[in-house]
């Protein structure tokens, strides 16, 4: 196990303010149902939540681009999402979190990808997944390789 000290926690820490990071991935939307179950249900033998909160934030690599920002990095997201509710969610969550959405690409062919947790009280329910798992299009794959060649010298970065 490697160790790091307060200091070099600190260094590393410092080292983030201000740098532009390009995070290229899937863009993800988590979303959780908190409720608690009195009931099962009369339709089949399954719990009835009954939803206390719900909530969204960001997963896979849209959550990495919310830690660089949190590190004082100016993250660059670049990805996909669907012309959908969960991609109008996903651009509001960027937009409070005061994170660039320019290379957010929006594909109509594609559900935005989420992944929805049903809990209740301390119990993991059911995860519902919203994805295509199919390779991205050429016209698309185009607009992130063009989108990154037009901003890659705006990033940090440095020759191994």
């Amino acid at each position: 196990m490697v160790e790091i000290t307060p200091k070099r926690l600190n260094s590393l820490k410092e080292n983030f303010k201000g740098k532009r990071i390009a995070v290229i991935g899937d863009m993800m939307l988590d979303q959780y149902f908190w409720g608690d179950v009195k009931r099962i249900s009369p339709e089949a033998p399954v719990p009835v939540v009954e939803v206390d909160d719900e909530f969204a934030r960001f997963g896979g690599a849209a959550n990495v681009a919310l830690n660089i920002l949190k590190l004082g990095g100016i993250p660059l997201p670049i990805g996909i999402i669907g012309n959908d509710n969960d991609g109008k969610i996903f651009k509001s969550l960027m937009t409070q979190a005061g994170i660039n959405n320019t290379g957010i690409i929006v594909d109509k062919k594609r559900p935005t990808t989420s992944k929805l947790r049903v809990i209740a009280g301390k119990q993991h329910v059911v995860r519902i997944d919203k994805e295509n798992k199919e390779y991205i299009g050429k016209e698309v794959e185009n607009k992130i390789i063009n989108f990154l060649r037009k901003n890659i010298n705006s990033l940090d970065w440095k020759n191994p």
